[in-house]
């Protein structure tokens, strides 16, 4: 299907699109009431960004007056404490919204740029209400003026807690030691990288399986933590030959496994990728063995098999449900495994996803050997992916469950092991070891603290990390320790802090601070609470929300028939841009008040592919319509439709098929006949004229695709 959306609306005549826009606006209408708000929860208000010079009132007054507004407006339809998403940055209590940006680190007063609420925006490209360039910089300018309402109400933009004298010794990362990461199943692998080579153009194939499938680097970045940083136009690809040992392990009848696991820790630099974007794959530009790939928030596995309608390119596609959002712009375990049993499966961070492969399984025996194992792109950099790999393996074993979850919590990257000393509280060669990861770009993990002393019954209260002398308390998950030791070397606490980190690995430096350690204390002076208003009579938020694009897709193609597979967005090149403009051009949100007209003509344009398609396709348009000898599609338009039997042939079809008929809030069945009726009869007097198309049996089906689009693109399909 070839795509020329401005040529097909111009065909179709002015009047079929004020029709569609006409027949949408009354196909649907919606309750935009809802119940009240629950009155938020007391919080301590403590956290970075509030300045200790000033009151708990000025603190969130300054914040009402800058930053809390944008929060508000942009970012409430996750963020309002409602359930869906957290933290609570937008909550419609100021007072509570400012608690949860301040204490899960969403603001840095003292370097705006780095906030996160800043970066979602301009770095990871996260729910833009319009550019994300210029929201991020808009966003930014709020965390500025923020600041600076501060300094002039006479506070300071200090964000944390000075490290005083309980305290451990300061080191970096560089004092520790390096770990070696435990826990991993390692059987039946056939490639594993864990790129730590550090520098070069190969990343080294380390399974121990020989030939090694080596793969040469095209503009990639090495990371101190160990992984590779994939650039614009950027790849990793191993050789024909070498890849071949994928194909005979795994695929080749008679001695090939017919199950493979592909496992990697990967960071999406962003959530608007397209295509699918290639992260890792075994193919030859749209011929492929096996392709992870990621949509937007999506992961997406096409794998070549002998299962009914699967094809070369490894589609129909298994892919997670949009509405779950999997794939985000951090460090994620992704897995994808394939047996003859289960077909294929999807687990992310350790879980299975539950998304059903509709195409069940099949033998690999169609594989093909002449494939490359490539990371980051397609052959000849198509379908390029952005975004961090920490490690790769590739497995001709379909893991398990249990399996899987195992190697999550092995975990990746540099691990370190830093043992500071608290022997001038504690005694000689007394010290707390931590074992302590690059997280992401933006902080450490630590984990695992461990007293190493030669007495027992020491109690450790409120562990705080302080980086470069300054404790930020987000994050910090030792805060609530309070522990009397068991044995001289005892790990305190099965939970790990995230740290932010703020001049890099090279030099931040990190001390411990305890409010009790020993016999010894330093109390942390409580902070004062606050009274939360009474928010029990907020704003209503509407019941009924707006579909996003994946789900108007998913509903246009499976009302008209047309197959998943045949999605214009996954395999017409010249449909990528209207789809990927549709995409931007709909609500960040759900809410349907904040529905447009443009978003509406976005909508329509797709409708017209889609009805397009099932017109066009006998088979299709007499699986949706039926045979009726009254109709006839080959007829002039003014045969057609010259009695409301033959229009009644269409229109009904249409209304059965696309309307609920059980909401008592959409308009009633006669109503949407009459107008789809005035459609039918009113479109053929746009053929024959000066620069009108003419007036023959494909105008007829133009019509019919006109009042298809009509329904289709109605509220009736875009609200839920």
């Amino acid at each position: 299907m070839t795509v020329d959306p401005n040529r097909r609306i111009s065909a179709r005549g002015t009047r079929a699109l004020l029709a569609i826009a006409l027949a949408a606006l009354l196909a649907g209408c919606g309750d935009y009431s809802g119940g009240n708000q629950q009155s938020p929860p007391n919080f301590d208000l403590t956290g970075p960004g509030v300045s200790p010079g000033l009151s708990d009132s000025i603190n969130v007054v300054t914040f009402e007056a800058t930053v809390y507004p944008m929060l508000r407006e942009y970012c409430a339809e996750c963020h309002d404490g409602g359930g869906r998403g957290s933290p609570a940055i937008a909550h419609p209590s100021p007072v509570s919204a400012h608690q949860a940006a301040m204490t899960t680190n969403k603001i840095n007063l003292s370097v705006p740029p780095s906030s996160r609420v800043v970066r979602r925006l301009a770095g990871d490209f996260h729910h833009c209400w319009s550019n994300c360039i210029a929201d991020g910089a808009a966003m930014l300018a709020a965390v500025q003026a923020w600041g600076q309402a501060i300094e002039l109400a006479g506070g300071s933009l200090d964000a944390g807690i000075s490290v005083e004298a309980l305290s451990s010794s300061e080191l970096s990362l560089a004092d520790g030691t390096e770990d070696e990461v435990e826990g991993r199943y390692r059987r039946n692998l056939l490639a594993f990288y864990d790129f730590k080579e550090g520098s070069g153009n190969v990343a080294h194939d380390t399974s121990g399986i020989a030939p090694a499938v080596d793969l040469q680097l095209e503009d990639v970045d090495w990371m101190s933590s160990y992984g590779i940083e994939i650039n614009e136009g950027g790849a990793a690809i191993a050789g024909r030959d070498a890849s071949r040992r994928l194909y005979e392990s795994i695929a080749q009848p008679g001695t090939g496994a017919d199950h493979y696991t592909i496992e990697a820790w990967v960071a999406p630099e962003n959530i608007v990728q397209e295509g699918p974007s290639v992260i890792v794959s075994y193919s030859n530009n749209n011929s492929r063995n096996f392709t992870l790939g990621q949509v937007q928030y999506t992961y997406d596995f096409r794998g070549r098999s002998m299962a009914a309608d699967i094809r070369n390119s490894g589609s129909p596609s298994l892919r997670t449900y949009n509405a779950d959002e999997d794939a985000q712009a951090t460090l994620q375990h992704v897995v994808l495994t394939y047996d003859q049993y289960l077909g294929r499966r999807i687990y992310v961070n350790g879980v299975f996803t539950d998304d059903f492969d509709e195409n069940g399984p099949g033998r690999l025996w169609t594989w093909d050997p002449n494939h490359r194992l490539m990371l980051g792109s397609d052959t000849g950099g198509d379908n390029p992916w952005q975004g961090q790999f920490r490690m790769v393996a590739i497995y001709n074993e379909a893991l398990t469950p249990e399996l899987v979850q195992q190697n999550y919590l092995a975990g990746v990257g540099r691990r370190v092991s830093i043992d500071f000393d608290v022997s001038q509280w504690l005694g000689a060669e007394s010290e707390i070891e931590m074992s302590v990861v690059e997280f992401d770009d933006n902080s450490y993990l630590f984990c695992q603290p461990t007293l190493n002393t030669d007495s027992a019954g020491i109690r450790v209260r409120d562990l705080r990390i302080s980086v470069n002398g300054v404790t930020s308390l987000a994050g910090q998950a030792f805060r609530t320790m309070n522990r009397v030791t068991a044995a001289s070397n005892d790990q305190l606490s099965r939970q790990c802090s995230i740290v932010e980190k703020q001049l890099g690995p090279v030099d931040d430096r990190f001390t411990l601070v305890f409010e009790q350690l020993g016999e010894y204390s330093d109390r942390e002076e409580e902070p004062v609470l606050t009274e939360p208003p009474d928010n029990s009579v907020a704003d209503p938020l509407p019941r009924i929300g707006v579909r996003d694009f994946r789900r108007i897709a998913d509903s246009m193609a499976a009302l008209v028939g047309v197959s998943p597979a045949d999605y214009p967005f996954d395999n017409q090149p010249e449909f990528q841009t209207v789809s990927l403009d549709l995409a931007q051009s709909l609500p960040a949100g759900h809410d349907a008040r904040s529905f447009v007209s443009s978003h509406q003509v976005g909508i329509a344009k797709l409708s017209l592919e889609y009805c397009d398609e099932m017109v066009d396709d006998p088979s299709l348009r007499d699986d949706f319509f039926g045979i009726d000898p009254v109709f006839s599609w080959n007829a002039m338009p003014s045969a057609a439709f010259d009695s409301a039997a033959k229009r009644s042939f269409v229109i009904d079809a249409l209304i059965a098929q696309m309307t609920p008929g059980d909401l008592t809030t959409q308009p009633s069945r006669a109503s949407l006949q009459d107008i789809l009726d005035r459609l039918l009869i009113g479109l053929p007097n746009d053929c024959g004229g000066t620069g009108q198309p003419a007036c023959d049996p494909t105008f007829t089906q133009s019509s019919v695709k006109g009042a298809c689009a009509a329904l289709l693109s109605s509220a009736a399909i875009t609200l839920h």
